[in-house]
């Protein structure tokens, strides 16, 4: 295997192509040295005897290109696990693409892009609104390259402000989060590169597949949960997780999260914690099942316990949402210790659980607040069926309403306020109450009918 501190020595060999090497191509090395946790000061040792070699050599064997000539060259992990499309978070065991070009790199204009970075086949993929997406190789393999676009460029504090997505994601090293891989300054200004997924994001999937399966949701839900929980506890948050910053491999379908500490429009981005997280989860979730995360479209959720989730996460009052991501994995590998994952493709009509099942109801929440469908309806039906001679159709109106109600509490119990509950049951009892005071006055007119 390749060790990292020969990996960095076959990197500075790449770049030393003219027995020196530009400030852009030191800083380049000395970002792979610190991912890859080899002392700033040995990387500069070993920078200074590749030069002295390069000046005593007679020749040099790597092209302009800035990548070795070296055939068949001995990758470190060249394979991730099976299913994924992951890269490892380390910058130089990807396996160099088949297809690296010696050219001269080039951007889409034409121009020369970034003397001496090693970049090539750049490509832009998008502009936001405050930087530039490309994407290029660099030592064999595909990366993503962020730049400042250029009229933010020389406004005050820009490089600051810009660097704040490298500095929150650079400590994060996750499965499920991008892995950051260096920054750097060249003639187009200052960039950084990090891990590129082959894949898409959720909001493209959707326009494909409107509506994903159950399983494939579940599997998508906790991995991002399982990022969240890690980010958080090093203190670091999202602040605008959407469909668009979540990315899907294009095989296994694992989740990779983009952008932690993104900036938005050349501005600070908005003070962000666990809540903003939690809450921009909970509209994902939303956005997994219906296709939008408008929030009309619970009611089309077609999984009660999802839509829970979705619930608990957007609830208003503290006591009602979930505290953190932690809190959100419990509560579903609870539901799944003890219901079977849905296997199939699309989701599944809410099937009632067995009745072994029904004796270990969903964990509630505390005090919940909202009110039971026809609470005071009931309660009138029930009191109307004791008073009047029309009891027994009052009291069948009202029995049913409450048995519904009861029903819907029980698959929802942290929901509804134990308030509304006993008003429901009250309305039943005298629902009960007034349909037996009516059967019995059905009899006594019979009887006296028969006596005359």
């Amino acid at each position: 295997m390749t060790s990292s501190r020969q990996q960095l020595q076959a990197l500075i060999d790449a770049l030393l192509t003219n027995g020196a090497l530009t400030e852009v191509q030191r800083s380049i090395i000395f970002s792979h040295a610190e991912v890859q946790n080899i002392p700033l000061s040995e990387a500069e040792r070993m920078i200074e005897a590749a030069v002295q070699a390069s000046n005593s050599a007679p020749e040099f064997s790597a092209d302009q290109s800035g990548f070795l000539t070296t055939p068949n060259p001995v990758i470190e992990n060249p394979v991730s696990e099976e299913g994924s499309t992951f890269i490892s978070s380390n910058p130089s065991s990807a396996a160099p693409n088949s297809s690296t070009t010696s050219q001269t790199p080039t951007n889409s204009s034409g121009t020369q892009f970034g003397a001496g970075t090693g970049f090539t086949d750049v490509e832009i993929l998008n502009q936001e609104s405050f930087t530039l997406v490309q994407k290029a190789r660099l030592d064999g393999r595909w990366v993503i390259v962020k730049r400042i676009k250029p009229e933010y460029r020389m406004l005050e504090g820009s490089k600051e402000r810009f660097f704040q997505e490298y500095f929150a994601s650079r400590t994060l090293e996750h499965p499920h989060i991008v892995d950051m891989y260096g920054r750097g300054e060249d003639d187009e200004g200052v960039f950084f590169y990090r891990e590129y997924i082959d894949g898409q994001s959720i909001a493209q999937r959707l326009q494909v597949e409107t509506i994903l399966g159950t399983r494939l949701i579940h599997k998508i839900a906790v991995e991002i949960l399982d990022a969240l929980q890690y980010a958080h506890r090093k203190n670091v948050y999202h602040g605008s997780l959407t469909s668009d910053e979540v990315q899907i491999t294009t095989r296994g379908n694992n989740v990779k999260i983009l952008s932690f500490g993104r900036v938005q429009d050349g501005a600070e981005t908005l003070v962000a914690d666990k809540r903003t997280d939690i809450q921009a989860f909970g509209l994902l979730l939303l956005e997994l099942f219906t296709g939008s995360n408008d929030l009309k479209k619970i009611i089309n959720m077609p999984d009660d316990f999802w839509k829970t989730i979705v619930q608990r996460c957007l609830a208003t009052e503290a006591r009602d949402r979930f505290t953190d991501a932690a809190e959100i994995l419990a509560f579903i590998q609870k539901h799944t210790s003890n219901a079977s994952v849905p296997t199939e493709n699309k989701p599944p009509v809410s099937t009632p659980p067995s009745p072994s099942k029904q004796t270990q109801p969903l964990p509630p929440l505390q005090n919940g607040s909202q009110r039971l469908p026809s609470e005071v309806l009931i309660l009138v039906l029930g009191i109307l069926s004791i008073m009047t001679c029309c009891g027994m159709i009052f009291g069948i109106i009202g029995w049913m309403l409450a048995a519904q109600s009861e029903r819907i509490y029980a698959q929802n119990p942290g929901l509804y306020s134990s308030g509304s509950l006993k008003t429901v049951q009250a309305g039943k009892i005298c629902s009960i109450i007034g349909l037996v005071l009516g059967i019995l006055g059905w009899c006594f007119y019979v009887f006296l009918d028969i006596l005359k």
